[in-house]
């Protein structure tokens, strides 16, 4: 790289060395002595500083900085060769020396747990029971979809948030207690929907009108409910 014209840099700028792309100077420690509003060359109010240089170095536009100058400039770009020279020396010994650490400290792979055969026919009968609520089968599909057969549903953290999600009462947020699902397919507590339907025979979340017998009756979803007990025996029965 050739060195930066002075026409693109003021008077102080320091000159580039050869074989370098830029290159800044270190003025020293300023202090602030003055500062003050005014308005900018384009109209627009500013606020202007007045620094003055508080450093026990020479500056290096006075003659004594500009003797030390040179050799700094010079001291850095010899240590910038050096560095570059030694990468190339020692990267595939640093990359071999790495890559032994790594596989050091990785854990070694854990195995895949087995499903027992009475682990296997619990969760048979589990999606069963699933594939009985009708009402919701387009979530249960969804939740389904993205859970592994190697494991039992039960046992996957990641599938029970998402049904923790996907069935969360639509008035009270918490997971829905002896859960109502509407004619337009959301899911709420039964005792939230009641309450609700006192009001007026709206979804409380979709607003779409409830038939007057499904709002006087307000019936369990059993298969879910089934569902959500036994995966979550804290609810209440």
């Amino acid at each position: 790289a050739s060195k930066l014209s002075k026409t693109s840099h003021g008077a102080y700028a320091p000159s580039v060395p050869e074989g370098w792309v830029q290159s800044f100077r270190y003025d020293g420690i300023y202090k602030v002595a003055k500062y003050g509003p005014g308005i900018g060359k384009a109209g627009f109010r500013v606020y202007r500083y007045l620094l003055l240089r508080d450093d026990k170095e020479p500056a290096p536009w006075s003659s004594e900085g500009q003797k030390k100058g040179p050799h700094l400039m010079s001291h850095a770009g010899k240590n910038m060769k050096a560095n570059k020279a030694g990468k190339g020396e020692d990267s595939k010994e640093n990359a071999g020396a790495t890559a032994n650490k790594q596989a050091a400290q990785e854990p070694p792979a854990k195995k895949a747990k087995v499903m027992t055969a009475e682990e296997k026919e619990a969760d048979e009968q589990l999606r069963g029971r699933i594939a009985s609520d009708r009402a919701n089968q387009k979530i249960w599909g969804g939740i389904l979809g993205g859970a592994s057969k190697k494991a039992p549903v039960s046992d996957q953290r990641e599938v029970l948030d998402t049904i923790v999600k996907e069935f969360q009462c639509v008035v009270c947020m918490d997971l829905a207690q002896e859960p109502v699902t509407t004619p337009c397919g959301h899911n709420t507590c039964r005792s939230c929907f009641r309450r609700g339907m006192k009001i007026e025979a709206n979804c409380a979340f979709c607003r779409a009108a409830i038939p007057e017998d499904f709002a006087g009756s307000a019936p369990v979803n059993a298969p879910l409910w089934q569902v959500l007990r036994e995966l979550f025996p804290s609810l209440t029965s």
